[in-house]
């Protein structure tokens, strides 16, 4: 998959974000960009450290004018740790290394362990502690997005060698595997590898057994046992990592050809998606979740990682003390507007909002990409659109009476026209604010 090359002369590098608007780095930008690049390497002498400073100046550059999807950033990371790779091969010069497979191994801690712990604090060092040891095992050059590990393999008996690491480890895990054939074609007069086949494979390790962890009262974390309440926010794809991707690339192809911009090689998206695009989406994802993390924190001035209990690119999970449901409506709307900036379609965003002993395992029930509160043995739930129009008429709603308010939250399980209709008719009928008309 390869674009036009884009004549600096004429045209402006593009990098193809996942989160956020395309960036497109006219003259001024790329001189600003080397400027920085250059202080950066006369303030001290080059290290390990600088290295990584200029790195992340250069995360939202495209290693290629035609492949705007995987940035300098990330090619640098994956050059370096495929020569590393290359090295134990023991090839005697380049002409003699011969490419055929190449694997992604993506590794996270099971979302599925937490309803059978009964404390968050010990859960999350737990999480640490097998992610972090995990790291160590393979190799601390490979990339840790949350708390999950994206490595990289040349050779069968590479990655046999990380999976017989892993299980005499015995830490529960999910291992998705990507194994990737790929050949040499000429390409404009060089050589390059491409991707012709793949497949897809998904293992568990002790995923089911006992942690050893004591019965407890589901109080989650000493400091929410001041609050009666709890919030539950859960952000999941719905899809496979690279399916996403495909997503993903749909979008960006149809601005591409709005743009009038002419694909060399593919009419369509490509049915094998590259390990360094895979990498790049949960890098561009990540930025997402980093402001998820932020906006979060700011609403519930909190420092996030304590409440935080699965932080993977599938699973994003965290449990936050309530103050008043309509802050955490609130903050659940900010999120939606964050989400609106991402490039692909298939994730869920759910609020659920329950008394801090309610089982876990059936707030895992109610993650169904609403906004929820559980009262007693009744769940009511918001759909994104009923959201939509309670914020827009939520200032109009403060001078309502408690019993018109409880009347209107009753009625909120229905869907978006429904609701509308009926907020419309209280409003003329003057039970509740003019204002609230405006919908």
């Amino acid at each position: 998959m390869r674009f036009h090359s884009i004549d600096l002369n004429t045209e402006d590098p593009i990098f193809e974000k996942v989160y956020g608007d395309p960036v497109e780095f006219d003259e001024k930008m790329r001189n600003g960009l080397w400027s920085k690049i250059v202080k950066c390497l006369q303030e001290k002498k080059p290290n390990s450290q600088i290295y990584s400073q200029i790195n992340n100046l250069l995360s939202e550059f495209s290693q290629d004018s035609r492949f705007p999807f995987v940035s300098l950033k990330t090619h640098h990371i994956i050059t370096q740790i495929l020569r590393d790779l290359i090295e134990t091969l023991n090839v005697k010069s380049k002409d003699e290394l011969r490419i055929k497979k190449l694997y992604l191994l993506k590794i996270r801690f099971p979302e599925s362990e937490f309803h059978r712990l009964k404390e968050l604090r010990e859960f999350i060092n737990t999480r640490n502690s097998v992610v972090t040891t995990l790291h160590n095992l393979l190799n601390s050059k490979y990339p840790r997005i949350g708390d999950e590990l994206l490595a990289l393999f040349l050779t069968d008996e590479q990655i046999e060698e990380a999976l017989t690491k892993l299980y005499e480890l015995g830490a529960p895990c999910i291992l998705e595997i990507f194994e990737c054939k790929v050949e040499k074609r000429d390409y404009l007069g060089r050589l390059i590898y491409l991707v012709r086949d793949s497949n897809y494979i998904v293992r568990s390790i002790n995923c089911s057994e006992d942690l050893g962890f004591k019965e407890r009262v589901s109080t989650w974390a000493k400091m929410l046992e001041e609050r009666e309440e709890v919030a539950w926010l859960c952000i999941s794809l719905q899809k496979p990592i690279h399916e996403c991707v495909k997503e993903f690339l749909e979008i960006v192809f149809e601005e591409l050809k709005d743009k009038g911009k002419e694909l060399e090689e593919w009419k369509e998206i490509p049915e094998e998606i590259s390990p360094d695009l895979l990498i790049a989406f949960a890098e561009g994802y990540s930025e997402f979740l980093g402001d998820v993390k932020e906006h979060l924190g700011k609403f519930f001035h909190i420092n996030l990682d304590e409440f935080t209990a699965v932080k993977s690119i599938d699973y994003f999970l965290v449990v936050l003390p309530v103050q008043d449901r309509e802050k955490s409506l609130e903050a659940y709307c900010s999120i939606l507007e964050l989400k609106k900036k991402l490039r692909f379609k298939s994730l869920t965003v759910s609020m659920v909002i329950a008394d801090r002993k309610y089982p876990f395992w059936r707030i895992r029930e109610a993650f169904k990409n609403t906004f929820s509160w559980i009262v007693g043995e009744s769940m009511y739930s918001l759909s994104d659109e009923d959201v939509e129009y309670l914020r827009r008429i939520s200032g109009s709603m403060k001078e309502a009476s408690k019993s018109q308010l409880h009347n209107i939250i009753s009625k909120c399980g229905m869907i978006g026209k429904e609701l509308k209709f009926f907020l419309e008719s209280r409003a003329k009928q003057e039970s509740c604010p003019l204002e609230s008309q405006e919908i």
